[in-house]
């Protein structure tokens, strides 16, 4: 950083929001090559996609409210605030998804790691073999009699 505790603090700000947007510009042209790269898939969007896509907007709708504040303008009169309540609720929503998604996306994530996991989706259901063992298994005859 090329500030210092010398300099007066509106120097250091600006000093500091130049070093913010020059940061700014090598992300978004690092970014431009990866825009190529990502294709949607021919079924839609998927879930992981949804919730990154919301996230990323809702951090940089955040950082435009900040940037706004430093300014000294009133962020209300900022429409990146009706996004962001739209962002917000949105993530609200995904949030319960997620937590039913979790174990089997776990699971996916598992069985690409390991080197032994077949890719039949059938390896993917519960076991009932390996649950716990009747003691007294009820047999039933012919006749209906137990």
């Amino acid at each position: 950083m090329a500030a210092t505790s010398t300099k007066d603090p509106r120097q250091e700000f600006q000093a500091l929001l130049k070093d913010l947007q020059d940061a700014a510009l090598q992300v978004k042209t690092a970014a431009e090559p990866l825009k190529d790269k990502i294709k949607p898939s021919a079924k839609g969007l998927s879930f992981l996609e949804v919730k990154n896509h919301c996230m990323m907007t809702y951090l940089a709708g955040l950082c435009h409210v900040a940037h706004t504040k430093l300014a000294g303008q009133a962020p209300t009169a900022s429409p990146a605030l009706d996004s962001l309540l739209d962002l917000r609720v949105i993530m609200e929503k995904i949030k319960p998804m997620e937590t039913k998604l979790k174990y089997r996306i776990d699971k996916l994530l598992k069985a690409t790691e390991s080197t032994s996991a077949s890719s039949d989706a059938l390896s993917f259901r519960p076991n009932v073999c390996t649950g716990a063992r009747w003691s007294n298994p009820v047999v039933v005859r012919a006749n209906g009699a137990h």
